[in-house]
């Protein structure tokens, strides 16, 4: 009936067939602990999985590091195995060698790579504490304890299923350890140091003027000096000689001089191919990889959304019971309020007073009461660098609201800035934002609070990334933009643009004046 033969050929012979043992667990069915351990000897290959997702989705470079490290672990593994020639306990369970243990080796370079990646890169604590910034770092200290436990587990889940010895597994996870250690400071942490290279490979505005070339005892100077005879000597010659003049030694006129170039990694990061695979670091821009950051333009995009449906359906007049949702407030305040109008020029002529500064803005604050009319006028006022050290505008104002002590209970305070209130700052100081709030907390619930924040222009990323308006909002502070519209010759914009000029005076990329002076001058 059928033209081929049914007799047993090669390509189906069960004595032909093997088993892949990557996934391939044998346990005591009687044992439930042996069970749930039969799922965790297998996080090698769940660990690989999440590799492959992570570095697909994110394009970190930490975790291609990671990966590659990864890869040459197994490969030591497996050629330690075909050296030492060590079996198993049993000869049922598992094939091939047994030290040393490669899952134990596995997850103890893990463990080392990302306890030391995690130990180096955590959220700070804000002073004062917030709910966000505790659990953030709960959350941080949690999954550094998951990866201890897991990667201790998974070695024990070796012994328990008597798939290796003690010794298999302590030899294993050791060299695992010591294999994530050494990779992390080879691939990570010498990568992000600056290198010191030889002129021709070190980037041309690094290197420094080169020394003045040394003459040679009879060297002649012009067309009509003579050769001075050996044994004299001139006034020139006894002359103490500058640094540029020095004699060199023969051995060190063989070494080239080095001259500081970027680290590594940024050159790695800057290559063609690295921007064309989009590959990143996040964590050499944010303490925690940029999840706040992400969260929080995430969180205004939404937010926009929200406000453009809102708009688009407030004049409809179909009435019916399906629930919406309710849009936010606008965060956005129009430039034709006065009162607000005239507090953000105050903070611009009072950054023009500031003393410029390179690695610096010049910033600006006022802080009035929230009611209009004669209460609205400013109680304190501020700007960058006012007060001995290196403070900022929000920070003198606030040392000066402080010592006021007429504020009424429950009073409502805006602060007005003409750049961002600063999330994280270079120097390590508090930053503006923890100020705000811990100004808020000191006044308690019944006192003075600042409960909104109007502000000229976004800090530019020219020293730190600035998250101070998600930061602010998501504890419940109102952050509104000051927003000026087109008039006496100024085009749609001036008062951002005016702000940023002013507070990067003295920068080299400071932006050309558009004659908004006069708007601001007669405040100052």
């Amino acid at each position: 009936m059928f033209p081929f033969s049914t007799a047993p050929t090669s390509a189906i012979d069960p004595s032909s067939y093997s088993v892949l043992g990557l996934t391939h667990v044998q346990y005591d069915g009687r044992d439930p602990l042996a069970r749930v351990l039969a799922l965790v000897t297998l996080s090698p290959i769940f660990l690989l999985c999440a590799y492959t997702t992570i570095i697909l989705y994110r394009r970190e470079l930490t975790f291609v590091n990671a990966l590659l490290g990864q890869l040459l672990c197994e490969g030591i593994n497996w050629g330690l195995k075909r050296t030492i020639r060590q079996g198993r306990p049993t000869d049922h369970l598992g094939s091939g060698y047994g030290m040393p243990s490669s899952h134990a080796q596995f997850v103890g370079f893990f463990a080392a790579f990302f306890l030391a990646h995690f130990s180096l890169h955590h959220p700070r604590a804000a002073r004062p504490r917030t709910l966000v910034n505790t659990m953030r770092i709960a959350e941080h200290a949690l999954l550094m304890l998951l990866i201890a436990l897991g990667a201790a587990l998974t070695a024990y889940s070796r012994y328990h299923l008597s798939y290796h010895t003690p010794a298999q597994i302590w030899v294993g996870l050791t060299l695992g350890v010591a294999l994530g250690l050494g990779w992390y400071y080879v691939a990570e942490h010498m990568p992000r140091q600056p290198l010191r290279l030889p002129a021709p490979l070190a980037s041309p505005a690094s290197r420094r003027a080169p020394s003045l070339p040394l003459r040679g005892k009879s060297s002649a100077v012009g067309s009509g000096d003579s050769i001075r005879k050996r044994g004299t000597s001139s006034a020139e010659d006894k002359a103490p000689r500058g640094p540029t003049h020095r004699r060199r030694s023969s051995l060190s006129a063989l070494i080239p001089e080095l001259h500081p170039a970027p680290p590594l990694r940024q050159l790695i990061l800057d290559h063609p191919l690295a921007v064309a695979f989009r590959l990143r670091d996040s964590w050499s821009v944010w303490r925690d990889g940029g999840i706040e950051q992400e969260y929080g333009r995430w969180r205004d995009e939404w937010e926009r959304r929200r406000r453009d449906w809102r708009d688009a359906h407030s004049d409809s007049a179909v009435e019916d019971d399906t629930p919406r949702i309710a849009p936010p407030r606008r965060r956005r305040e129009k430039a034709d309020s006065k009162r607000h109008y005239r507090h953000i020029l105050t903070t611009l002529a009072l950054a023009d007073k500031c003393v410029p500064n390179q690695t610096a803005f010049c910033v600006g604050c006022v802080i009035s009461f929230s009611a209009s009319g004669k209460e609205s006028a400013a109680l304190a006022t501020g700007y960058s660098r006012e007060l001995p050290g290196n403070t900022h505008a929000e920070e003198s104002a606030l040392a000066k609201l402080d010592s006021d002590t007429s504020l009424p209970a429950g009073a409502e305070l805006d602060l007005y800035t003409s750049m961002e209130p600063c999330s994280v700052r270079s120097s390590g100081n508090v930053p503006c934002v923890q100020r705000i709030l811990a100004f808020n907390a000191r006044q308690g619930d019944k006192g003075a609070r600042i409960v909104r924040v109007f502000m000229g222009v976004r800090e530019p990323p020219d020293f730190v990334a600035c998250a101070g308006v998600e930061e602010l909002r998501r504890e419940g502070v109102e952050v509104h933009s000051v927003v000026a519209p087109a008039t006496d010759g100024l085009k749609d914009g001036w008062l951002e643009r005016e702000a940023l000029r002013i507070a990067k005076k003295s920068h080299d990329d400071q932006p050309q004046s558009e004659g908004a002076e006069r708007m601001w001058r007669s405040l100052a």
